[in-house]
């Protein structure tokens, strides 16, 4: 079930413009940020404001340079004018930082009638700041075609992004379900309020804007295409069971020849890693060649912990081999035993059995009780000799040097129980 927000509310965001920077010429030119630094690409930082009415997923963009940041006010006399269709809210929602550089522009808005405060969700609102950020195209559209054509000035830009947003409000309802799209389409209908007055100068502070630097594969390591006859593609899965290692990512890489940083490059398929640590990590994650696909899967015999529902119910599908399964059930603790997380263990046809190991703090668990993974059966109690070795298990998982075989070794000292 998707969230309900309310219709009246906007999210407030400046933010670095990722992808995009000015040329010397003050032209806005796309970058890939994933492979080079803006400062190596020869540009200087745009900052990107917006305001996204997150009910619709609909929003007014503008780019400024960083150098001269414009007030706060300023963009919202745009964004709200009638030329950006968007209006105004009744609440406007921010970072707390951005909020606390306030100079004015809170007044400002309050004297609007736009109340302003803190988003009651900083992960929604920072979800809804990503859309802002695709710039690459929607900076010269309605333009099809600009190979060879010079980067566009930033007012020009600019335009294209109002083409562009406005574009998409009037638009967007063509992809709306039925009830969506009428609950649209009276949104659009209501008596929408659109700014009438001036701007207040120098409302924030942009001393607030403090850019992390974005991490760029190693020069060495810096390719715009893998090899997959020198090394072995990354395989579906893989990063999430690096997330789910006992004791976690550091631990995964503590005896491997490459960073955590080097293997996220690779996994997006932005570096190389050096040679023969493909498969010396592959290896550690329990991952082979499986001649029948003419790949790299993830193999059976793991003892994982579970972090993210999300990412367990990757790695379990992976492991499973699409529900092929021999077995998948909760392990339920003999009357008046109790430790502190919850076992599930399964094993696909042909393969090993597996361990995931659900600290009762996180969230995951809920995949449990709602038996949500493919193929999972009701819960089993477990005899006396298997739940002593789970005790074990759980007490000493961190501390195995080859997790990646434990639970195998569980699965042929407890097989005539497991596959009853």
């Amino acid at each position: 079930m998707s969230k309900i927000y309310d219709a009246e509310m906007q999210y407030l965001n400046v933010s670095f413009a990722k992808d995009v920077g000015l040329n010397m010429r003050g032209g806005v030119t796309s970058f890939e940020s994933d492979r080079i630094s803006r400062e190596s690409a020869g540009l200087k930082p745009l900052l990107v404001y917006s305001v996204v009415a997150p009910c619709y997923s609909v929003m007014a963009r503008m780019l400024v340079d960083a150098a001269t940041p414009i007030p706060i006010s300023q963009f919202l006399s745009q964004a709200w004018s009638s030329e950006y269709q968007l209006s105004m809210p009744q609440r406007l929602e921010a970072e707390a930082a951005l909020l606390a550089s306030d100079q004015g522009f809170v007044n400002w808005a309050q004297s609007q009638g736009v109340a302003c405060s803190p988003a009651a969700s900083s992960k929604s609102l920072r979800a809804f700041a990503r859309s802002p950020q695709n710039l690459q195209w929607s900076v010269t559209w309605p333009s099809l075609d600009n190979e060879g054509k010079p980067a566009p000035r930033l007012e020009i830009a600019n335009r294209s992004l109002l083409n562009y947003d406005t574009f998409s409000i009037t638009t967007s309802n063509a992809f709306r379900k039925s009830m969506d799209a009428l609950t649209f389409d009276a949104w659009m209908a209501r008596e929408r309020r659109f700014i009438k007055g001036s701007w207040t100068a120098d409302d924030w502070n942009p001393a607030c804007m403090v850019e992390k630097p974005k991490a760029v594969p190693k020069p060495h390591l810096a390719v715009l295409r893998r090899n997959e006859e020198d090394e072995p593609l990354y395989i579906p899965g893989l990063k999430e069971l690096v997330t789910m290692w006992p004791g976690g990512r550091r631990a995964f890489f503590h005896d491997l020849n490459v960073t955590a940083g080097d293997f996220d490059h690779w996994v997006a398929g932005r570096a190389h890693l050096p040679i023969d640590t493909p498969r010396e990590v592959l290896a550690k994650a329990g991952a082979f060649y499986d001649s029948r696909y003419g790949e790299y899967v993830l193999g059976g015999g793991q003892l994982l912990v579970a972090r993210t529902a999300k990412a367990v119910d990757c790695v379990y599908t992976e492991l499973s081999h699409g529900g092929d399964l021999e077995f998948s059930f909760e392990v339920v603790s003999p009357p008046g035993e109790e430790i502190p997380m919850r076992v599930l263990v399964f094993a696909p046809y042909g393969d090993h059995t597996s361990l995931i190991l659900f600290p009762k703090i996180d969230g995951a668990e809920s995949l449990l009780d709602a038996l949500d993974l493919i193929n999972q059966t009701p819960a089993r109690n477990a005899p006396s000799d298997v739940w002593e070795t789970i005790k074990w298990i759980a007490k000493n998982y961190e501390k195995f040097d080859k997790p990646q075989s434990v639970a195998k070794e569980f699965g042929i000292r407890h097989g005539d129980w497991l596959s009853v």
